[in-house]
C-alpha cells in the first residue's frame, strides 16, 4: 500500500478529503481488468483508476474529479512507479534535424516531483501580470472535463474561458479584463507562463542533452498520458498472465488472481522453461 498524495485543497467540500487514504498497487484485482483505457474522456478515466485503487473504498467519482490535476498526476505516478520504487522511461528524438538521435531517459518519481517549486502545494497562488498580482487556483479534473465538453470558436476564447474559471473570485478587475477592454496577447502570455510555473506537473517539460551532437533538447511531455500508457501496459500484462496460466494449468480467473504476483511470475517462468527444466522431487 502506498500513501495517497497530500491533498492541498479540494474545490468543493466533499467528505473524505482526509490524509489517511491509501493507494493499493494497480494490476492486482479483477476490478483493474474492468478499467476501459479506450474511453474518450481522460478526466473520467483517471478518476476511475484512482477510485478503483484508493482505500478505504468509500469515495465517489466526483471526489477524484475535484482533486487538482497535479494531485491526480502524482497519484498516477505513485501507481505507475510502484510507490516510487521503479523509474519512468521515455523516449525522445533529438530536435536537431541532422541528428534525430533517439534519447532514452529514465526518471525516478523523486526526480519528477522535484519540479514542484516550494509553495505551489497550496493550490492558490498569485501570478504577476504587467506589474499586478492576480490570484489563480490550480485546475481540477472537473475543470478539465468541463472544458472538454464545451465548444470554443478559437484558441483565444478557450484560453479566456480557462482563465475565467481559474481566477479566484473577489477581484474587481476580473470582468473588465475578461471583457477584452485590457486583454492583450502579451497579457495572456504572462498568465500562461505563470500557470505553467505554478503547475509544472501539468505542464511538464524535460531538458536533455543529446549525447551524439550535444544539442540541448527541451521537450514538453504529456506526463498524465505517459503514466496512463504505463498503467495500460500493466493491465495488458495481467490479461496476458491470466491467459497463459489458465491455458496451461486450467485455473479460473479468480484462482489466478488469488495467487501473489511473485508466484504468478514464477509459474510463467516454469512454462517458459518447459517440462524438461522442471525440478524433480516432491514440492513441499
Amino acid at each position: 500500500m502506498y500513501p495517497f498524495p497530500r491533498i492541498p485543497g479540494v474545490v468543493t467540500s466533499r467528505p473524505g478529503s482526509d490524509r489517511r487514504l491509501m493507494l493499493r498497487p494497480f494490476g492486482r484485482t479483477a476490478a483493474d481488468l474492468d478499467i476501459d483505457f479506450q474511453q474518450p474522456s481522460r478526466p473520467l478515466l483517471v478518476a476511475r483508476i484512482l477510485r478503483c485503487c484508493t482505500e478505504p473504498a468509500h469515495l465517489e467519482t466526483a471526489f477524484f474529479l475535484d482533486l487538482f490535476i497535479s494531485s491526480r498526476i502524482e497519484a498516477l505516478l505513485t501507481l505507475a512507479t510502484s510507490g516510487g520504487t521503479e523509474p519512468v522511461s521515455m523516449q525522445l528524438n533529438c530536435a536537431q534535424d541532422t541528428c534525430a538521435e533517439l534519447l532514452e531517459i529514465e526518471l525516478s518519481m523523486e526526480e519528477i516531483m522535484s519540479v514542484q517549486p516550494p509553495g505551489t502545494d497550496t493550490g492558490t497562488l498569485p501570478i504577476p501580470v504587467q506589474g499586478t498580482e492576480y490570484m489563480f487556483r490550480k485546475p481540477t479534473g472537473a475543470d478539465q472535463l468541463s472544458w472538454l465538453n464545451q465548444s470554443f470558436a478559437d484558441e483565444e476564447s478557450a484560453v479566456a474561458a480557462m482563465v475565467s474559471t481559474l481566477w479566484v473570485p473577489g477581484d474587481s478587475k476580473k470582468d473588465e479584463i475578461l471583457s477584452g477592454l485590457t486583454q492583450t496577447s502579451e497579457w495572456m502570455e504572462e498568465i500562461d507562463r505563470g500557470m505553467k510555473a505554478m503547475d509544472p506537473l501539468v505542464h511538464f517539460s524535460l531538458a536533455a542533452t543529446c549525447p551524439a551532437c550535444g544539442t540541448e533538447n527541451t521537450t514538453v511531455i504529456d506526463l498524465e498520458g505517459l503514466l496512463l500508457g504505463r498503467l495500460h501496459r500493466i493491465q495488458r500484462h495481467l490479461f496476458h498472465t491470466i491467459h497463459r496460466l489458465a491455458g496451461y494449468y486450467h485455473w479460473s480467473e479468480p484462482q489466478i488472481l488469488a495467487i501473489s504476483p511473485k508466484r504468478r511470475d514464477y509459474y510463467l517462468l516454469l512454462i517458459d522453461e518447459g517440462d524438461s527444466q522442471r525440478p524433480t522431487g516432491e514440492i513441499r
